[in-house]
């Protein structure tokens, strides 16, 4: 599975919390004013939300980096450079 897919599929699961949130507190028609029960899930959305944009970011620039590196660089500085980051 690649990052986009990961992604769409975290971003649905968050989705799908949200309107569970809002089926538990009565549908209210706008989040910004009131008393809601079970925040703790909208806690957990934005959790995840942050989570998988860093995965995602992550992965991207993974993808682009490792390939330059190994074009770029030679393999005894790239190998230098990873034993260092280790």
């Amino acid at each position: 599975m690649n990052a986009i897919q990961k992604y769409t599929i975290i971003t649905k699961r968050c989705d799908s919390l949200v309107r569970l949130f809002k089926e538990l507190n009565g549908n209210p028609k706008s989040l910004s004013k009131g008393k809601f029960k079970h925040l703790d899930i909208l806690s957990v959305v934005l959790v995840l939300k942050v989570a998988t944009m860093d995965n995602y970011f992550t992965s991207k620039f993974m993808d682009i980096l490792i390939p330059y590196l190994k074009k770029k660089v030679h393999p005894e500085i790239y190998l230098k450079l990873l034993k260092n980051l280790a």
